[in-house]
């Protein structure tokens, strides 16, 4: 398929804005660069899930990188965090059920993450 960097601008749900949000969110978060990296269900060949932290800024990252819905198994302390980014525009209401191709970032309350 053909990519028209035009039309990409215009379109708001475009992978190229997309990726401008993700720049945009990594030069306004600095726990995105400098914060401590650790790995969550490190077996999982289908999804990468991590938090990063520093301070008392959290984040938790989930992403699926096959075509089809996958469960996480994400601790019960990140129930409350709330979404800063994603490649959907609604969330599900089971955090646990990743959709296909679903990319995740949500900023955790310090009390939730300790």
């Amino acid at each position: 398929p053909e990519i028209n960097a035009e039309k990409e601008l215009r379109d708001p749900g475009s992978i190229l804005n997309f990726y401008k949000k993700i720049i945009a969110l990594r030069k306004t978060h600095q726990v995105i660069v400098y914060g401590t990296y650790s790995l969550l269900m490190p077996g999982d060949e289908r999804l990468y899930l991590y938090t990063r932290q520093l301070g008392t800024a959290k984040l938790l990252v989930v992403c699926n990188f096959t075509n089809e819905t996958a469960h996480a198994d994400i601790p019960p302390k990140f129930g409350n965090a709330a979404v800063l980014i994603s490649n959907y525009e609604s969330g599900t209401q089971d955090r646990s059920l990743v959709r296909p191709y679903e990319g995740t970032v949500y900023s955790i309350e310090n009390s939730a993450a300790e």
